[in-house]
């Protein structure tokens, strides 16, 4: 319950404190909340294995600036992968903005997803440009911002027209922000990873109406 109050609902541990006192008359510090966030990590490897998403074979890639604590410069990137859907495919944090952590996220997320994508949207950054190579030519790229631009699309003898923006990344990175506010940051890279493979868990079975089976699977677990 206070993994999903604090990932989906954006609200800090000392506010879930405080929710769940009210609402079942259970009094606990917020410190134990956060370590028991924390114990539930190999928890979700197998929600994740039990509850394959439907994911699209459009996505789009971008990163978001974050405060990561005991790194150098106290801060780190961290990059989305969504489909159009806005199902969040992988979340990766690095300390760098650079080719080699966008492919890192994009094999993430051709793992998580089973599959390569037709179409990668980004923003133009070069580092992708580079990193969707690693799906060879089957894949296609298209460069966009908040407005729409159009994209032929030729698979299986026919031609698809597409008109694709990132706005449903940049949808996604604002509650992304949300939380990440709310987080005041990541104690360190290694921390940083383990809280996102939880919040993209939540986030989807949250999306997906599957809060029930969600939180049948943990107690499960």
């Amino acid at each position: 319950m206070s993994a999903l109050l604090n990932i989906r609902g954006a609200i800090s541990f000392r506010n879930t404190e405080q929710f769940i006192e009210l609402i079942f008359s259970k009094k606990r510090a917020h410190t134990t909340y956060y370590y028991r966030h924390l114990s539930l990590e190999g928890n979700f490897d197998a929600v994740l294995a039990q509850h394959k998403l439907d994911f699209g074979k459009i996505w789009h890639i971008d990163e978001v600036f974050t405060k990561v604590r005991k790194t150098p410069g106290d801060f780190g990137y961290l990059f989305v992968v969504t489909d159009e859907k806005s199902n969040l495919i992988a979340l990766y944090q690095s300390q760098h903005r650079d080719t080699q952590s966008a492919k890192i996220t994009l094999q993430m997320a051709h793992k998580n997803a089973g599959f390569a994508p037709d179409i990668i949207v980004h923003d133009g950054c070069p580092i992708y440009e580079r990193a969707v190579t690693i799906f060879g030519r089957s894949t296609k790229h298209c460069q966009a911002h908040f407005q729409a631009e159009p994209f032929l699309l030729a698979k299986d003898g026919k031609q698809l027209l597409y008109y694709l923006s990132n706005n449903i990344v940049e949808h996604v990175n604002s509650f992304i922000r949300l939380w990440l506010h709310h987080m005041r940051g990541f104690k360190s890279q290694e921390k940083a990873n383990v809280w996102c493979k939880m919040f993209l868990s939540c986030y989807n079975f949250c999306k997906s109406a599957r809060l029930v089976s969600l939180a049948a699977a943990l107690r499960s677990c």
